[in-house]
């Protein structure tokens, strides 16, 4: 995990004891850096103006207002795992790694532009900007809010609602839609429009 410190601050972070972990803000923690261990709850009061995650996978789990960039690179997961998070019109979700959501409610008026795969599996995730996600996994979870997210690789619905806010899906024309699973979905205040080829 990179970090970028605001300037401003005097405050900073240390791996923990066995090196293995890197204690970032009091509402992300990491996963082992390396990709395996426990979730720690263990916090440090951090300013973090900037935050990729280089390989492994690190977790939000608690409430949080996040103004920064937050990427995620080929091969390592963001994710949103509890709490309220909320992403200002300042902040910028990004990169070619995983961007999930499991539980709690994440809600977004900033930059969304996820290369690799945005995928909901719990919680919500209450969008009310603009966005792309070139690949978009719903899996369970609800996807809700005004904004518009643009898919322009391919997204499977397996699980899981649109529901609430207006909000807009638009399968691009050189995307794909695969509907499949017996689960219960819904679609309800919210549109999904496929420009591409669609399956179900």
């Amino acid at each position: 995990v990179e970090i970028l410190l605001d300037p401003a601050l005097t405050r900073s972070a240390a791996p923990d004891v066995d090196d293995r972990h890197v204690i970032v803000s009091d509402t992300f923690n990491v996963l082992d850096a390396r990709g395996a261990g426990a979730t720690e709850d263990r916090s440090a009061d951090l300013g973090v103006t900037a935050m990729r995650v280089a390989t492994g996978t690190l977790e939000a789990r608690s409430n949080a207002t996040s103004s920064g960039t937050l990427t995620a690179a080929a091969g390592a997961t963001l994710r949103f795992g509890g709490g309220v998070q909320t992403l200002t019109a300042a902040s910028n979700v990004t990169g070619a790694g995983i961007v999930e959501l499991t539980a709690g409610t994440v809600t977004s008026v900033g930059n969304w532009n996820v290369l690799g795969v945005t995928r909901l599996t719990g919680g919500t995730f209450d969008f009310n900007a603009l966005g792309l996600a070139a690949t978009l996994d719903v899996a369970g979870g609800t996807r809700a809010g005004s904004g518009s997210i643009d898919v322009t690789t391919a997204m499977t619905w397996t699980a899981g609602d649109l529901f609430g806010g207006g909000g807009l899906t638009r399968v691009g024309n050189a995307a794909t839609l695969a509907i499949s699973g017996t689960a219960a979905r819904t679609l309800n205040a919210q549109t999904l429009e496929v420009a591409g080829v669609g399956t179900w």
